[in-house]
């Protein structure tokens, strides 16, 4: 070994490779082991075995391959950061560099394509426990932006598939993680998610993404300080690693727990300090401009509004009308009901053939009174079309209530809890409040 150290410091190698062959009547075994060559202490080992000296060659293959495989995936790794990585969590250095591939997908908002990178990764390592945990976060977020049904049906098919795995097989954070899996898309329980995430966090207090999924628990349940609370830590986390621009989201999601706690001027700072580290993002700038209203100031919130426009028919090739649906959604959650409704109006004139006009302009109809029997008439609609649309069905068992058919409300209500594939706090205030009120009728 000191030899081998002396010579490879002087080749400028970090890492040199020693083993031997021992023999034991037929048997055959080989090993190898890698050793840091700054003090020859060894850091990995590898073992095949075989039942004839003729296997040799294959066995010399195979251990070739483990070193290979392993060398490479160290290589990678040093590319992403610290809280993305798998922690070996597969010998295959091109599933791992799928896997790579799906996190920058992912990360840059390309769900779609973060999909199918995940799935590669899982095909040549069916094994890899952390892509099947992103490729479900995956499915998630693109059955969300996009309402598509048959994305939360591939997640649901996933999570069948982990629910069978051996506990036994998994490293500890990889069995705290299946915690997380668990609490959310199987209990749908947010203060088990919640407690999971602080254990996740108690073993490894550095994982930005937990700190960022423990704010999105806490915002969906209305706690914005702590919500707040766990997006700076995560926005803090990065900037400790020299990572300045992180994720955009998490400047996008700070940004909306403060506005939803009624701190405009943060919520303003957040929103420029993002756009400074992602310059002319579109979702910055439809936050900035929702948050310009929230401030009286309208002059500013259409200039940054005009930018989102701008950004989103260039970059991503919006229609007008989609666009536009987007405003009508500021204008309802600002409480501009007439502006809201007109535009809302116009926008399915222009496109009548979207579903999911119709479903937007169904949810703020019902949601804010405007126009039940209309909101319900959109909605079933839609149903005839879509039968398993989750949301839509929320909102019929929503308007059945506001009309007083409780008993089918609440059985609508619960059809599209089981068939929605995360916890949503006003599904679960429905229910809740459908349920009392049952109660009350019945006395």
């Amino acid at each position: 070994p000191s030899l081998a150290g002396e010579i490879s410091r002087k080749l400028d190698a970090n890492t040199f490779i020693q083993g031997g062959i021992k023999t034991a009547g037929k048997a055959v075994r080989i090993n190898a082991q890698l050793l840091d060559a700054s003090n020859e202490e060894i850091f990995k080992t590898f073992q095949v075995e075989g039942s004839s000296e003729e296997d040799i060659f294959l066995l010399t293959d195979s251990l070739s391959a483990l070193v290979r495989n392993y060398m490479e995936i160290r290589v990678l790794e040093s590319n992403i950061e610290y809280d993305l990585r798998s922690g070996y969590g597969t010998s295959s250095a091109e599933a791992f560099r799928y896997y790579m591939n799906g996190l920058n997908a992912f990360f840059a908002g390309n769900h779609g394509d973060a999909v199918q990178q995940f799935k590669r990764s899982i095909a040549i390592d069916s094994g890899f426990f952390a892509a099947y945990n992103w490729l479900l976060e995956a499915y998630e977020i693109s059955g969300f932006l996009g309402q598509d049904y048959s994305q939360i049906e591939h997640a649901k098919q996933l999570l069948d598939i982990l629910l069978g795995w051996d506990l036994n097989q998994l490293s500890h954070m990889e069995q705290l993680t299946f915690g997380m899996i668990k609490a959310k898309y199987i209990d749908k329980n947010p203060q088990n998610y919640i407690r999971q995430c602080r254990l996740m966090l108690e073993f490894d207090p550095q994982q930005r993404i937990i700190w960022y999924n423990l704010g999105n628990a806490y915002r969906e349940l209305g706690q914005h300080d702590k919500a707040i609370e766990a997006y700076e830590k995560s926005i803090e986390i990065s900037k400790q690693w020299g990572i300045q621009g992180g994720w955009v989201r998490s400047y996008q999601h700070l940004a909306d727990a403060y506005h939803n706690a009624g701190e405009h001027k943060k919520e303003a700072e957040v929103l420029e300090e993002g756009l400074v580290h992602f310059p002319g993002h579109p979702d910055l700038n439809r936050n900035h401009a929702k948050c310009a209203f929230s401030r009286g100031d309208s002059a500013r919130g259409l200039d940054y509004f005009a930018a989102y426009k701008s950004a989103t028919m260039e970059r991503d090739f919006w229609s007008e009308a989609e666009v536009d649906r987007r405003r009508s959604h500021m204008y309802a959650n600002l409480a501009y009901f007439d502006q809201a409704e007109e535009l809302w109006r116009y926008t399915i004139e222009r496109e009548p053939q979207s579903d999911y006009h119709k479903r937007c302009f169904a949810e703020f109809l019902i949601l804010n009174d405007v126009n039940i029997d209309e909101g319900l008439e959109l909605v079933n609609g839609i149903l005839e079309d879509s039968p398993d649309y989750y949301d839509i069905l929320f909102f019929k068992g929503l308007a059945l209530y506001k009309k007083g058919q409780l008993e089918d409300a609440l059985k609508i209500l619960n059809i599209a809890w089981d068939k929605r594939l995360t916890y949503r706090h006003d599904h679960y205030l429905a229910i809740q409040e459908v349920k009392a009120a049952l109660a009350r009728q019945n006395l």
